[in-house]
């Protein structure tokens, strides 16, 4: 690999004008710049990223850090991290950064602090996603100072900030559309306890269902622990409550609503003529099941587009900045063959 001291030697000039040539100084003139970047397109030369920054203190690189690739089963096209991770590189390759994946192991991992895994790296900010709120990790990445963003977890300050999909829209979406479908008994399904998304479900729930109080004859909630398999046995072990009429379950997750619908298979109660089932995410596979699922869908491309611009706000504004707080990204309803408008009695 062509180095710069190699191209100083072909071109005649220092080492560094070479350099100042090539980052494109204004105290070299067009012509040398013009003559030194011709040897350097002509025998291949790339910059040293990780050199150049540790001299600008901007490694033009950043770290999305995760810890969920290795606990879902499902496949990559399928996995929303995964889906998260990639269009995040499309963004920041698009803005002239760079992103690494750090897949976070806390029994590996549990003795390095976030200074160090940025600081190894040399990275200039992070992107964290797939933790709860209240984890180590994510709260060492709020007192580091280290510009950092937040995939759906609401934590923020001077140097932080975080984004997260309409939720409140979502719940509201996904009544209005059941209940326009002629469902009068609800069982919504939601995640994690610990997770910071669940809390914010359960109170966009609680708002709907105030809303249509007097439409709605029940309305119940159930935990599936953002789990496929914990779904099917939990609709299972609650034979009576999925078993009422003009039911429909509205799962917070798609991989839950697949759940969902297996489990309503093993009670061989027909879905949709029998239940409707609602997901959210918006899973690419959702739409080749049996039947297709109706889903709300999130826009992981503005998810991570918002991210990356936000971390790009947090290191730009050092001086400005007070706290980012939350940007939230727009859902969409997509109807398919797991719901259907009942006949009105």
């Amino acid at each position: 690999m062509i180095t710069l001291k190699d191209i100083a030697k072909l071109s005649g000039y220092s080492v560094t004008t070479v350099s100042r040539a090539l980052n494109g100084y204004s105290d070299v003139n067009e012509e040398t710049r013009q003559h030194i970047q011709n040897i350097a397109d002509q025998h291949g030369y790339a910059p040293n990223v990780l050199a150049k920054g540790l001299v600008s203190q901007d490694s033009k690189t950043f770290g999305f850090i995760t810890s969920h690739f290795s606990q879902t089963k499902t496949p990559l096209i399928d996995n929303f991290t995964f889906s998260l991770f990639i269009r995040s590189i499309e963004k920041a390759n698009a803005l002239g950064y760079d992103i690494v994946l750090i897949h976070y192991n806390e029994k590996l991992q549990k003795n390095k602090t976030f200074k160090q895994l940025i600081a190894e790296r040399n990275l200039s900010g992070a992107i964290i996603q797939g933790f709860d709120r209240d984890d180590e990790l994510c709260q060492d990445a709020l007192n580091s100072k280290v510009p950092t963003v937040f995939i759906d977890m609401g934590l923020d300050n001077e140097s932080s900030g975080f984004v997260v999909s309409n939720i409140r829209k979502a719940a509201k979406m996904g009544f209005e559309y059941l209940v326009d479908c002629g469902y009068r008994n609800l069982l919504f399904i939601f995640g994690s306890e610990e997770s910071w998304v669940t809390d914010q479900w359960k109170e966009a729930v609680a708002e709907a269902s105030q809303q249509y109080q007097g439409v709605l004859d029940s309305i119940a909630s159930l935990n599936g622990n953002y789990s496929l398999e914990d779904t099917i046995d939990l609709i299972v072990d609650n034979q009576a409550m999925v078993q009422k009429e003009k039911l429909a379950i509205f799962c917070a997750s798609d991989h839950m609503a697949v759940g969902a619908i297996k489990g309503l298979e093993k009670l061989q109660i027909k879905v949709p003529d029998q239940t409707g089932v609602l997901g959210y995410d918006g899973m690419v596979i959702s739409q080749y099941l049996t039947p297709s699922l109706s889903t709300i869908a999130q826009n992981p491309e503005e998810l991570s587009a918002k991210a990356v611009e936000m971390l790009l706000e947090i290191m730009n504004n050092k001086q400005k900045r007070a706290s980012y707080i939350c940007k939230e990204v727009e859902v969409e309803l997509i109807i398919r063959e797991s719901t259907k408008e009942l006949k009105h009695d």
